[in-house]
This record gives C-alpha cells, sequence and structure tokens, in this order.
C-alpha cells in the first residue's frame, strides 16, 4: 500500500498525515504539558509515527500494520 493513494474518495494518507500534523500543533498551544487521548485509525498512528518519530509514509505503508491496545507518544 502506497502513502499515495487515496484514503477515502477525498483525503489521500500523505493529507492524512498533514492533518494530524495541524492537530499537533494544536495540541502543543492549547495543552502543552498534559496528557491527551487521541481516538483515529492507522491513518492518525501514521500520521503521529511519521511527525514525532519521523518515520517515513512509505515505510509505513510498507511495514506490519501490527495491532495493540494503545501507543504513547510524547510532543515535544
Amino acid at each position: 500500500m502506497a502513502p499515495g493513494p487515496a484514503l477515502s474518495r477525498r483525503e489521500s494518507w500523505r493529507e492524512a498525515a498533514a492533518r494530524v500534523g495541524r492537530l499537533l500543533a494544536d495540541l502543543s498551544l492549547r495543552w502543552s504539558g498534559q496528557r491527551v487521548l487521541v481516538i483515529g485509525h492507522t491513518a492518525t498512528r501514521w500520521g503521529l509515527e511519521h511527525h514525532l518519530r519521523g518515520t517515513r509514509l512509505e515505510d509505513l505503508a510498507d511495514g506490519d500494520p501490527a495491532w495493540q491496545p494503545g501507543w504513547e507518544y510524547v510532543l515535544g
């Protein structure tokens, strides 16, 4: 699965990751130092991995979509 194809009829994986990036900017302004719960789907997790851990979307698309009960990220 390549990151370019559409996630839906309106948004690509890359666009979804960019939307998560905008969320992260908002979180740092509004809830700095607070713990925040984010509920999403694969595109949300990919956006977090991409923006917070520097993982390329292409690598996420080619990787194992392992599920776990939750992930923790630190916005720094």
